[in-house]
């Protein structure tokens, strides 16, 4: 899944709801499944989709304690301590539409910083990618499109073929088209991982 697909199917819907399973015992799929971040977490630590969700969670509400204390007050005491709306609006001295109205603000905003946080993320994953590679011997390739969205939409099929070989006489390209279909593939965040080797002798 590329970054901006990651960050833009991200609402505060999703937050809301991983908020309210914040006490569950539940391990099933997490709403921020689909961030870079949840899947580097959850590959890097083993741990359980509930886990790496509050620790995404937190991460964001963190983030957000200078520019927004109000809002993260706001969803602790709604959240992670479980007081009702009508509690809350007591707490503020506010009507409880004004209460929800309060929430979906604080929401948003978690929302939005935790995008940030995953657009940042993203950025660095593509850098560290990048470095893997050599750098490009070509400027501009020309008449090589087709060839790459046929690598591009073989390489993103969940089954096989698992190997893919580029053929053709010395000198033609082949080496050029593999980098320029990992670098669109790095900057898609299509892959967590990509390797790089080159079996020339010198």
């Amino acid at each position: 899944m590329s970054t901006k697909a990651g960050t833009d199917f991200l609402t505060s819907f999703h937050i809301r709801q991983a908020l309210k399973e914040w006490h569950s015992d539940s391990n099933t799929e997490s709403p921020l499944a689909m961030l870079y971040q949840f899947r580097k977490l959850y590959r890097e630590t083993g741990h359980t989709p509930r886990h790496i969700t509050n620790r995404l969670l937190l991460a964001a509400m963190d983030a957000m304690k200078q520019h927004s204390p109000a809002h993260i007050e706001l969803l602790q005491l709604r959240f992670l301590d479980q007081d009702s709306i009508s509690q809350l609006a007591h707490h503020y001295s506010v009507a409880e539409s004004t209460m929800y109205k309060m929430q979906q603000q604080a929401l948003q905003r978690l929302t939005a910083t935790l995008r940030e946080l995953e657009e940042q993320a993203c950025l660095e994953q593509k850098l560290r990618l990048l470095r893997r590679l050599e750098a490009s011997t070509y400027g501009e390739l020309v008449g090589v499109q087709p060839h790459i969205e046929q690598l591009l939409a073989r390489l993103r099929e969940p089954h096989a073929p698992w190997l893919v070989a580029i053929e053709g006489l010395g000198g033609i390209g082949k080496t050029s088209l593999a980098d320029a279909v990992m670098r669109r593939l790095i900057d898609q965040i299509a892959f967590d991982e990509i390797g790089w080797v080159s079996a020339r002798q010198n």
